[in-house]
């Protein structure tokens, strides 16, 4: 039974106030969350932690700090890398504000939302002690060990305690240490650079965390000086896909060029197109971070964060960055948004301070600016790296309808397609605001992704169902298709989300309900307008979504546990109503039962193999097609490899478009290959299909 909209705000106000109690109860166990930037700091995070330290951290663009390093000694006195007391026997006698410097790192607005300290290092005497400590005195609750860490956590309520174990690797001891920790309140997390066989062992032991417990929750995995040979795809394998392993690279051997992307972008993105990686981190010799790190940005590049097509409002063409250009300068105009070309991607970072958007070229790292930093009518929207200049700022103003004005933070112009033309090449330019359908623009979110809450939990389909009706919930992160989703376009800017499990369905509310509080459901797509969202990037690097028949929000009620229902509820200011989104990294290969929809592809190297929104599916080397199935003209369409080998492209309706003609072949494959043929191989590996672009 529906309750009363009274009953139903009681409801929330006392969910909102058991959220925060318990927040404040287990702040020190949230797990470290899917797209980690991470960045290891040193020992003025622990003596000189000023106010301009934390200002420029909180800004610097990464979300992990990891304090190099926490030393533990023969005694078990606890110390800083200089040397500096912090425990000794069970009492805290370190800088007395250190606590509440550490927490500022954290207060709003900022982008700091993890703390870890770190233990080892080369010739570090960390481990030996722990060893010695574990041997003799055990790790209950009368050991030095167990005093010293409670009154370390106690006085910085740090979240986790990092190993950087390089030289002892027992498990008889690092074992009940790390659970020891655990029990009081941090997370441990691994930072290997050899020994794979110890490290899996050690995960294996402490328990990966997972939804039915485990103390680690991270893996930093050293990909420089020692570990310079490690694979990342090699040790997720190694941990049994435990997909929290984050590679790290060392500043004194990559590059931040003055033009095109960075190699800490390649790296990142080559790990992630391998393994699936989504989080990493910068080894910067504990450099203390500047506002606008460039070398966070490197990282965020390379990762996780969300792409959209940046679509006309007037044309449907696409913002293009021409030719994929990375000089000085480059040009962006319109063309049309049919290729999948990833010179057609943008990601809107918001700004250091959180007070405007910086929209980035996926393809060069590079920012979306005005020419020669004009003011005027008429000037051509460029690219280059990012300054940090208001010409390079812009602010993003909803216009109705999921439809949005892109305004220039120092001009104060639009973003403007010039004469709302549909031609190939259009310019793109800034001009004083006319109201004009020119001047309107929908974002479309490009890719699969994972959808977190701000519980830390995942929206997804219960049970794994694929029914109509099938409840829509929050719950530990799973890497299954039913916690996967796809942006759908529809019409102006309304979207179906359909999950990857469902590939036909889409997010709606029960019986279409105009209710507040109402539950959500998955149900086939037909376009009804509860089946329609909106989604509108917010400051803090958040989104919302909005239904299009209520204008209501999505809502979790502010509720922490497995299971809750997503629902809708008027607009407001909570966090429960802001959602993160985890791009899902692609990859080169289809297998069987599962699914490409509209935008998303393999890939490898410069080569694309992608489902268009238009219905056809195209083979790519950069912007030139290869190959194409000729089914255009079919929105909706989607192609799948088939459980019995088949390939094949069914529109929006089910029927068959185009196929393979490879059926009888159960546990074959798809793969998009280096030499840039696509190709169905049976389980045997035998070639059954192929695109012949081999060498092209």
């Amino acid at each position: 039974m529906m309750q009363s909209s009274v009953r139903k705000a009681l409801k929330k106000a006392a969910v909102a106030l058991a959220f925060y109690i318990l927040v404040l109860a287990v702040a020190s166990l949230q797990p470290a969350l899917a797209g980690v930037r991470g960045l290891f700091v040193g020992d003025d995070f622990i003596s000189n932690l000023n106010p301009t330290l934390v200002a420029n951290t909180k800004v610097s663009g990464y979300n992990t700090i990891i304090i190099f390093e926490v030393n533990v000694n023969p005694s078990g006195d606890l110390t800083g890398p200089n040397g500096e007391l912090l425990v000794h026997d069970g009492v805290y006698v370190g800088n007395s504000s250190w606590g509440a410097q550490l927490a500022s790192l954290k207060a709003e607005p900022t982008g700091i939302n993890r703390i870890e300290m770190a233990l080892g290092g080369w010739g570090g005497p960390s481990f030996p002690a722990i060893q010695s400590l574990v041997n003799s005195q055990g790790t209950g609750s009368g050991s030095i060990l167990y005093q010293n860490f409670l009154a370390l956590h106690n006085a910085t309520n740090v979240d986790a305690i990092d190993f950087d174990d390089e030289t002892t690797y027992d498990l008889n001891t690092s074992v009940p240490f790390g659970r020891m920790l655990n029990s009081l309140g941090m997370w441990v997390t691994l930072c290997p650079y050899q020994n794979e066989s110890y490290w899996v062992s050690l995960l294996a032991d402490l328990g990966p965390f997972n939804a039915y417990g485990g103390c680690v929750d991270a893996v930093y995995l050293q990909c420089y000086d020692g570990g310079a040979g490690n694979n990342p795809a090699s040790w997720v394998s190694g941990f049994s896909g435990f997909n929290k392993v984050y590679p790290g690279v060392w500043t004194n051997v990559e590059t931040l060029p003055a033009t095109g992307l960075s190699t800490v972008t390649t790296k990142m993105r080559n790990w992630q197109n391998s393994c699936g990686i989504n989080g990493g981190f910068i080894w910067n010799n504990t450099t203390d971070p500047p506002a606008n790190d460039p070398w966070s940005l490197a990282l965020a590049n390379g990762l996780d964060t969300p792409y959209f097509n940046i679509i006309s409002g007037a044309s449907g063409g696409a913002l293009d960055l021409a030719n994929g250009s990375s000089g000085p300068n480059a040009v962006v105009d319109q063309w049309a948004n049919i290729n999948g070309g990833t010179n057609q991607y943008w990601s809107l970072l918001p700004t250091a301070g959180g007070s405007h958007f910086e929209i980035v070229a996926w393809a060069t790292g590079q920012a979306l600016g005005i020419l020669g930093a004009s003011t005027s009518n008429g000037a051509q929207t460029i690219t280059n790296n990012y300054a940090g200049t208001s010409d390079q700022q812009w602010d993003l103003i909803d216009a109705g309808s999921g439809l949005f004005n892109l305004r220039n933070v120092k001009s104060g112009l639009m973003l403007d397609l010039d004469s709302g033309s549909t031609a190939n090449g259009a310019k793109t330019q800034q001009w004083q605001s006319t109201g004009g359908v020119n001047q309107l623009w929908r974002l479309q979110p490009t890719g699969s992704y994972y959808i977190r809450a701000a519980s830390g939990k995942y929206i997804n389909v219960a049970g794994a169902g694929t029914a109509n009706g099938s409840t829509i919930i929050q719950y530990n992160y799973q890497t299954n298709p039913w916690f996967q989703w796809n942006f759908n376009f529809d019409s102006s800017g309304w979207y179906g989300l359909r999950g990857v499990g469902a590939p036909t369905s889409c997010i709606c509310l029960i019986n279409g309900s105009y209710s507040l509080g109402a539950d959500c459901d998955i149900w086939n797509d037909v376009g009804n307008p509860d089946q329609r969202i909106r989604i509108e990037p917010k400051l803090d690097g958040n989104f919302k979504f909005y239904f299009s028949h209520t204008g209501y929000s999505w809502d979790m009620s502010g509720a922490t546990g497995n299971g809750v229902p997503l629902e809708q509820w008027s607009d407001d200011t909570n966090p429960w109503q802001e959602f993160a989104l985890e791009r899902i990294p692609s990859t080169n290969v289809l297998y069987q039962s599962t699914v490409l929809l509209g935008g998303q592809g393999l890939s490898c190297g410069t080569h694309t193999f992608i489902m268009q929104t238009d219905g056809n599916l195209v083979e790519y080397n950069g912007t030139t097609a290869l190959w194409a199935s000729g089914t255009s003209g079919n929105s909706g369409a989607y192609c799948t490899m088939q459980s019995d080998g088949n390939l094949v492209v069914y529109s929006s309706s089910g029927a068959a478009l185009w196929a393979s003609g490879t059926p009888g072949n159960s546990a074959a494959y798809v793969t998009l290959q280096s030499d840039g043929n696509v190709v169905v191989y049976s389980y045997t590996n035998t070639a059954l299909w192929s695109t012949g672009t081999a060498g092209r």
